[in-house]
C-alpha cells in the first residue's frame, strides 16, 4: 500500500525517458504544492510562500 502521493503514482512507475520522468515529477509537485498540508494551517505551500512573499515586501 503506497504511503503518499508521490510513492502512489511515481515508486513504481516504469519510465523509459528522463523528460516524462521530469513531467511526471513536475505534475507531482504542482499537486503536491495545492494541497492543503496541517503543518501550515491549512494552507498550501503556494498559499503560504504568497503570504512570505507579501510579508517581506512590507
Amino acid at each position: 500500500m503506497p504511503k503518499n502521493i508521490k510513492e502512489e503514482r511515481y515508486h513504481n512507475s516504469d519510465v523509459a525517458h528522463p523528460k516524462i520522468l521530469k513531467n511526471k515529477i513536475q505534475i507531482w509537485n504542482d499537486e503536491y504544492n495545492n494541497l492543503e498540508h496541517y503543518g501550515l494551517n491549512g494552507k498550501t505551500p503556494n498559499e503560504t510562500l504568497q503570504l512570505f512573499k507579501l510579508k517581506k515586501v512590507s
